[in-house]
């Protein structure tokens, strides 16, 4: 969102509302505070991302944190949320009251059903644009071909209602421990392993590879059939390391260097072997 719109609808927005304090800038929106609310602030071609989002809060049963949804004269979409006092998911402020708050804001968003299941087709063509381009990568080939022998292992799982995107800045913690999640507009049917494997490589794994592993199996261990769900991790974990190479080498070429220091290695230890989840 280039400087002039943002001024546009930021002078709109304190003409409405009153004086702003910049938050932050999201993948799609301008996110200012004023009050005990939050302004998300989405581009007018991507207005719709803000009902979208809205939508999305009302389906786990979060909609009463949402008190308008308008669009500026501007054209840019406004979300009006409650305001949660907690900074980003950090090894700090995680501990038992913290784990137990985000398994069950999981748990609420995970026994939505949505509808159809996970088709093999779909996976076989993330996986294989995900190797061609990270072909020259020799030391992943181990990782995708773990991927591709554990596909079975979630062809045909029922999707459910899942957040999507689960790392560090959208996960958080209250000083008592509240887990709250933030950016709902991507979120939508998938996995359940999906989104704990997100929450794994982009939050978890910031406690250290045998905490964050501990972690995740507390958190397995409230699902119903938690062994399947952990055996679905197998192939989501890997695979979610795999794609965030791929975001590196395709969005952000400068770091896709420290991004295989820091992840390969991970990605690499789970192919070859992935625990049992009596194991952790």
């Amino acid at each position: 969102m280039g400087q002039a719109a943002v001024r546009t609808a930021l002078a709109e927005l304190e003409a409405r509302f009153g004086p702003m304090e910049p938050l932050g800038t999201g993948h799609e929106a301008r996110v200012f505070k004023s009050g005990p609310w939050v302004y998300k602030v989405y581009r007018p071609k991507e207005r719709e991302l803000a009902f979208l989002e809205a939508k999305n809060l009302a389906r786990p049963g979060f909609g009463e944190r949402v008190r308008e949804v308008a669009v500026l004269e501007s054209g840019h979409g406004v979300l009006v949320l409650k305001h949660f006092p907690g900074r980003p998911f950090c090894p700090a402020c995680f501990d038992d009251r913290t784990l137990a708050s985000l398994a069950g804001l999981l748990l609420r968003l995970h026994r939505l059903p949505e509808p159809g299941v996970l088709e093999a087709e779909a996976l076989t063509e993330r996986i294989d644009r995900f190797e061609r381009e990270l072909a020259g990568l020799e030391a992943a080939r181990p990782v995708f071909r773990a991927v591709r022998d554990r596909l079975p292992l979630v062809v045909g799982v029922p999707r459910a209602f899942g957040h999507g995107d689960l790392w560090a800045g959208n996960v958080l913690v209250a000083e008592d421990g509240r887990v709250f999640v933030v950016d709902w507009a991507r979120a939508g049917a998938l996995d359940p392993a999906r989104d704990l494997a997100i929450l794994k490589t982009g939050s978890l794994d910031l406690l250290g590879p045998e905490r964050a592993m501990r972690a995740l199996a507390r958190i397995v261990r409230q699902y119903p059939e938690p062994e399947a769900l952990w055996g679905r991790l197998s192939f989501w974990i890997p695979l979610t390391y795999l794609h965030d190479l791929y975001w590196f080498k395709t969005k952000a070429p400068a770091g896709l260097e420290g991004a295989i220091e820091e992840k390969l290695p991970a990605a690499l230890a789970l192919a070859e072997r992935f625990p049992r989840l009596w194991e952790v």
